[in-house]
Parts: C-alpha cells; sequence; structure tokens
C-alpha cells in the first residue's frame, strides 16, 4: 500500500510540474494576456472595476468584478459581449 500511495504520489507532482511548464496552451481552457487585457476592457467600458480571472473555457473569460460597493461576476465572451450576474453587496447590510 505504501509504495502505491509513493507512485501517486509521483504522479501527481509529475502532473503538476509538467502543466505548470506548458500552462493550459493547446486546451479548450487555454487563454492569452491578450484576451485578458481585452476582456478587462470590455468590463471597464461597461463601468465595472474588473478583478481577477476566476476561469476560462472556449474562449469565455469569467471574472469578479466591482461597481459601487457590490460584486459581481462578469462572463465575457470572445466578441466581448458581457454578461453580468446580480451584484451581491461587498459591506455588510445597513
Amino acid at each position: 500500500m505504501k509504495q502505491v500511495t509513493l507512485a501517486l504520489t509521483g504522479i501527481v507532482a509529475l502532473t503538476v510540474a509538467v502543466k505548470a511548464e506548458t500552462g493550459t496552451s493547446g486546451t479548450v481552457n487555454a487563454v492569452s494576456d491578450s484576451e485578458i487585457t481585452r476582456a478587462k476592457a470590455a468590463i471597464s467600458h461597461a463601468g465595472y472595476q474588473p478583478g481577477a480571472l476566476e476561469m476560462a473555457q472556449d474562449h469565455n473569460l469569467f471574472f469578479t468584478a466591482t461597481k459601487g460597493g457590490d460584486t459581481y461576476e462578469i462572463t465575457v465572451t470572445p466578441d466581448r459581449k458581457i454578461y453580468v450576474s446580480t451584484g451581491t453587496p461587498s459591506r455588510g447590510a445597513s
């Protein structure tokens, strides 16, 4: 059992190292710096402050953004259309 655990640990470590070296290039989740820049510009143009890129899938980018003290999840499509969630207050209710 100990050998199996060590073997699995080694495989996981190797997989993480390879993924870190190659990123997600060539996969459906691949995203370029220029795509991120364009998406953030679209979010800003719509009046939101872009935050972190949460994930990407098939060139749809998913961000957290803020506006007026509320937090939103925003999807930016490859053609730079944005879809915004219902806002969640960032501060405590009064």
